[in-house]
């Protein structure tokens, strides 16, 4: 796996210009602890329109995003870049 700026490196490399890499995963963890607060909130109603064993699926996941975002096993990335004219 790369990282953030080796993915951007990855860009330049093929041919891409004014290329921007930038890290956002302490934005995507911010994004995940909130909806996780939001989808926990309505667990009632989750549970009684869907089952407990998919409220705990989905609740998994997210912590286990934050988790490897923690760990530095995950990462988000953000990126622009420019095709040039020719």
């Amino acid at each position: 796996m790369k990282t953030v700026p080796e993915y951007g490196q990855v860009l330049a490399n093929a041919g891409f210009v004014d290329v921007q890499a930038k890290n956002y995963t302490k934005e995507f963890v911010d994004v995940l602890k909130r909806e996780l607060g939001e989808f926990t909130a309505k667990k009632k109603a989750i549970i009684e329109e869907f089952s407990q064993k998919d409220f705990d699926y989905i609740v998994n996941g997210w912590n286990d995003k934050v988790g490897r975002c923690a760990d530095g096993d995950q990462v988000w990335g953000y990126f622009v870049a420019k095709k040039p004219y020719a």
